[in-house]
């Protein structure tokens, strides 16, 4: 992912390829972007640590996976790892 800045007009722009983007927030109420190479990056960590994930009730604004938007269906962390989950399940 490429990222530039522009301090003069406040801009910030990235470059997305083939990540995964998911707009969330945190247990404050803080919103902030994940951006992963795989979904299995994000399932790792969800299944793991959960360093970088949010609560499973966390809202979930807008997700993408290599260019496509995934449905707004998925609109909490959990229901979207579920999602992840079933794509996971289907390359197996």
């Amino acid at each position: 992912m490429l990222s530039c800045r522009y301090d003069y007009f406040d801009i910030s722009c990235l470059s997305i390829k083939d990540d995964v983007i998911i707009i969330t927030e945190n247990v404050d109420g803080e919103k902030y972007i994940l951006v992963a190479n795989t979904i299995y990056t994000i399932l790792d960590d969800w299944e793991g640590e959960c360093e970088y994930v949010p609560e499973n009730d966390a809202p979930v604004y807008f997700s993408m996976e290599c260019g496509i938007i995934i449905s707004s269906e998925y609109n909490t962390f959990e229901k979207l790892m579920g999602y992840f989950l079933m794509l996971r399940h289907d390359d197996c």
